[in-house]
């Protein structure tokens, strides 16, 4: 939410900070400029003209400009009925209005007196799933006083037949878990106790404070925050290699050897993984593919025929490119490829699978999250290479039979193999997350 008259203001000045200004549109009445910043992620700023919250100045932005805070959120989904349960029946919001933008329908509820109560419904059914990555919005948080009122949201989450986790102590906050039909992760928090609980208010932001769960990976984090971290410099290229792919390559912490070379599913890009590589190995050198094959608009690695029937030339073709470019693009980087390890989720899986079953030296190591192998591979021996295979126990695209019939190949070539299941479907679950960066740790 911005005073109303600034857009002109904020179209000038996003630019200059790396944003890019998509649309200028009006939207329930209200003016607002669309954005994306360098990481892909679509944020709105909107004319509101009644918001007494207080203006976040500095840095130039004066008080007729700066942002009072959050309007709301955009939740992309196949159709009402299932969010309307969850926003009407269990948050007490309402629905208010209705409006089109583009070829979509949008609906607007609202919680009244709420500056922040904005829960706006973009319903198109063809919208693809997403996929947790960089330009994305990992989860919607709700806020709540306290842990009582926390747990009568909980259960009244539970009664509408929702998969709802405990309430989780995240130090700063107590925190429920829970998943819409549409994918879309919410959190509803506790306001209590505080970020205050360890630091005074005055000094809050100057350092780095962790929650327990996560204080044994202070020192990886601060070497990657050293590094540049997640906002570090980043290294176009792709014009770099003769019949390359279109890339990104961004350096590590100085002594770190490891390099992750990332390869996204369909319909992602070459910035998807880098939060996900980031994530688990805060020091490594990230590489990261953009597919050379277009579906339709959505970025793949290889052509298919149908979904799980692959063009195999194709296949072929990609093998033997990606073979070519991990080679050389290693080689000019200064990276060891003993010491890089390939992760592809979903085609990109599929690419990295057909490449191991070759090339197996190739790589140092390799994880491959819900790959669908619908053919027999032969399978080069693989003697003692490290290989993490990922999937869901309910995942529609990668029947979990294929994917034992994966593993066991690949045992049977005598590559070390760590197999990972979560109950859900073709989603990486948090548990995937956690299994890989434990895997990572001990190559």
């Amino acid at each position: 939410a911005v005073p109303a008259g600034s857009l002109d203001f904020w179209a000038a000045r996003l630019p200059e900070h790396g944003a890019k200004v998509v649309a200028r549109d009006a939207l329930f009445g209200a003016e607002r400029l669309i954005a994306e910043d360098p990481e892909g992620l679509w944020l709105a700023l909107v004319e509101a003209r009644e918001d007494g919250r207080e203006p976040w100045t500095g840095s130039g932005v004066g008080a007729a400009q700066a942002v009072r805070g959050f309007e709301g959120v955009t939740l992309g989904v196949g159709d009402e009925a299932a969010s309307r349960a969850i926003l009407e029946g269990v948050f007490g919001y309402e629905r208010q209005a209705e409006a089109v933008a583009g070829d979509a329908r949008v609906i607007r509820y609202a919680k009244p007196g709420d500056p922040a109560g904005v829960v706006d419904l973009l319903i198109d059914p063809a919208m693809p799933e997403g996929v947790e990555a960089a330009g994305t919005v990992h989860h919607v948080a709700f806020s709540v006083p306290d842990r009582a009122a926390q747990a009568r949201v909980r259960a009244a989450v539970a009664a509408a037949g929702f998969r709802v986790t405990e309430q989780i102590d995240r130090d700063y906050f107590f925190a429920i878990y829970f998943r819409t039909p549409d994918g879309i992760l919410f959190e509803v928090a506790t306001e209590e106790p505080g970020f205050a609980t360890d630091e005074p208010v005055e000094t809050l932001g100057e350092a780095l404070s962790l929650p327990r769960q996560h204080a044994h990976l202070r020192g990886r984090l601060e070497t990657a925050a050293g590094a540049g971290g997640m906002s570090g410099a980043v290294a176009m290229a792709g014009a770099a290699v003769a019949g390359g792919y279109r890339h990104l390559l961004q350096p590590g912490a100085a002594g770190d050897a490891r390099t992750l070379v990332l390869l996204h599913g369909t319909g992602g890009d070459e910035r998807d993984m880098l939060v996900l590589g980031r994530s688990i190995a805060p020091g490594a050198t990230l590489l990261s593919l953009r597919g050379d094959v277009s579906e339709h608009g959505a970025a793949r690695f290889f052509r298919r025929r149908a979904e799980g029937v692959y063009d195999m030339e194709d296949l072929e073709r990609a093998t033997v490119k990606l073979d070519g470019f991990l080679e050389e693009t290693l080689r000019a980087a200064g990276r060891d490829p003993e010491q890089a390890v390939g992760i592809g989720y979903s085609n990109g899986a599929n690419l990295l699978a057909n490449l191991l079953f070759r090339r197996p030296e190739r790589l140092g190591g390799w994880a491959l999250l819900h790959p669908l192998i619908p053919f027999a591979p032969e399978i080069a021996p693989a003697e003692g290479r490290p290989v993490l295979v990922s999937a869901g126990e309910r995942d529609p695209i990668c029947p979990p039979e294929l994917t034992r019939l994966l593993v066991a190949g690949l045992g049977a070539a005598g590559a070390a193999v760590r197999e990972v299941w979560h109950p859900g479907g073709h989603a990486v679950a948090r548990s995937e997350l956690e299994a890989l960066t434990d895997w990572i740790e001990t190559l």
